[in-house]
């Protein structure tokens, strides 16, 4: 391990003076246990000699983190369309494990330094900004007989009984799990998030679900039937449990459906997009539209438009399940796409004054990224945005 050669860029980096090449070096060693341990290391000892003080003040932190995403994940200057660098998800996961670090080590440094460069900013989103908040996880099931479960402040355990399945809540998932006895009435429950909120869910027969902000399932407490048929809104991850004898059904809010038998796939459907999207990651599934069906292999989309079904025949895995994974993501996209996705996470309105230009977007945020970091992806755009209370509103 190079002990000096780290040092010498972690020195760099707290003073701004790391190259493009070097910022890919370190992130490379920080992935290693080794080099983790030395920078917590370098950390206690300059604690200890007391060089830095006021790491517990959040503005300090605030700040920090602003710089940190300035310095590390800068727009690249040399592409037409703005981005911020950060060298996938992979390198997202790297800095994630990092960035905390690093920040306590230099945080009065930072706070000292960009302390004047931040009042800068528009003092209307400064005092909304708090109000704000990124999305996380809760929801609502509404039980057969209408009863309603809110998930955001249900304590971990048994929930409800419906027939012979136990609901249980686990921390941050919920589980239908079966019970000895006579055989299941088929009952149907229907889990919903609103905007700014995710969850999971483990269905009867062991299929995993995961739901996106602005997203609902219904589903029967236990597959009894000789199909397993579930319905969805919105977008939704499936990990579908293998039953050749009992195939897996999802429909669509546009009267698609998708059979499956075991396999796990990703569905975009919401109602205000232009076409829905069914992504494979493995296995195998059959779309099936107004008389027409199609058969995606991994890899694959199929988008719905209508009555259309275009298969994109390579398309982005990672994009499509980027927000299953923790993060905001978007490709050559533009402005009132991005902020579609936006608006469900924050739980904010969108508007939009004036002529936006037509550009083209890509970049990805963690999704616990303040709603003001996604701002900075269009600084060099000519546009912008204001915040009122839980109003965007876009200009250019």
């Amino acid at each position: 391990m190079n002990k000096a050669n780290f040092k010498t860029l972690l020195e760099k980096y707290l003073t701004g003076n790391l190259s493009s090449a070097e910022k890919k070096q370190l992130l490379k060693w920080l992935e290693q246990p080794d080099y983790q341990n030395l920078l917590r290391a370098h950390m206690k000892l300059e604690f200890q000699a007391g060089v830095y003080e006021g790491e517990e003040d959040p503005a300090i932190f605030e700040s920090v983190q602003k710089q940190l995403q300035q310095k590390i994940f800068e727009p690249e200057k040399d592409t037409p369309i703005s981005r911020l660098h950060f060298n996938k998800v992979r390198m997202l996961r790297t800095v994630a494990a990092a960035a905390l670090i690093i920040i306590v080590i230099s945080a009065a440094l930072f706070y000292k330094k960009d302390a004047a460069h931040n009042s800068m900013a528009s003092s209307k989103v400064i005092a909304t900004t708090k109000a704000v908040l990124p999305g996380h996880e809760g929801a609502i099931i509404t039980l057969a007989d209408g009863t309603q479960l809110f998930l955001d402040s249900a304590q971990n355990g048994v929930l409800q009984q419906q027939g012979n399945t136990q609901i249980v809540k686990r921390s941050g998932q919920i589980a239908y799990l079966n019970q000895q006895g006579t055989a299941n009435a088929l009952l149907y429950n229907t889990m919903t998030t609103t905007r700014g909120r995710q969850y999971s869910l483990v269905l009867n027969d062991g299929t995993k679900v995961w739901l996106n902000a602005a997203s609902s399932i219904r589903f029967p407490t236990a597959f009894t039937e000789h199909t397993r048929n579930v319905a969805i809104t919105g977008e939704v991850y499936f990990e579908v449990a293998k039953n050749p004898h009992q195939p897996f059904m999802v429909t669509l809010p546009d009267g698609g459906t998708i059979e499956v038998l075991g396999t796990h796939f990703n569905v975009m459907a919401y109602s205000n997009e232009t076409a829905s999207a069914t992504t494979l990651l493995e296995g195998s599934i059959k779309m099936q539209k107004a008389g027409a069906n199609t058969i995606l292999e991994p890899g694959q989309q199929a988008q719905v438009k209508g009555d259309q079904i275009e298969v994109i025949p390579k398309a982005d895995v990672d994009l499509a399940v980027a927000w299953k994974n923790g993060f905001t993501s978007f490709r050559k996209a533009d402005i009132q796409t991005i902020m579609r996705q936006v608006g469900r996470w924050y739980d904010v309105d969108v508007t939009y004054n004036g002529n936006i230009p037509e550009r083209k977007f890509s970049g990805d945020l963690p999704r616990e990224a303040p709603i003001t970091d996604v701002f900075k992806i269009f600084k060099e755009s000519d546009i912008h945005f204001e915040l009122e209370g839980s109003k965007v509103i876009v200009t250019p």
